[in-house]
C-alpha cells in the first residue's frame, strides 16, 4: 500500500476482507477478501483500513497471487 489519502470515510463502511500477515521484505501483506470471487475485491475502490479507532483511505500500488493467496503492496 503506498498512499495514505485524505478522503472522506464512508458513513457506513462495508468491510469486504481483512488484513493478514506481511510477505516477504518489499512491502506486501497477505489480504484475506470475503467477496464470492475473491479477485473480485479489488473492483471495489476506494479501500479504508481501520487503525487504532481510525479509518484511513489506502492506495494499492499491485497485488498478485501467491500460492492460494492474495497479496497486496
Amino acid at each position: 500500500m503506498s498512499k495514505q489519502l485524505a478522503a472522506q470515510v464512508p458513513a457506513e463502511p462495508v468491510v469486504l476482507g481483512k488484513m493478514g500477515s506481511s510477505y516477504g521484505i518489499r512491502g506486501w501483506l497477505r489480504v484475506f477478501s470475503s467477496t464470492e470471487d475473491a479477485e473480485s475485491i479489488f473492483d471495489y475502490q476506494p479501500w479504508f483500513i481501520q487503525k487504532a479507532g481510525q479509518w484511513q483511505q489506502v492506495q494499492l500500488e499491485s497485488w498478485k497471487h501467491h500460492n492460494q493467496d492474495l497479496i497486496i503492496k
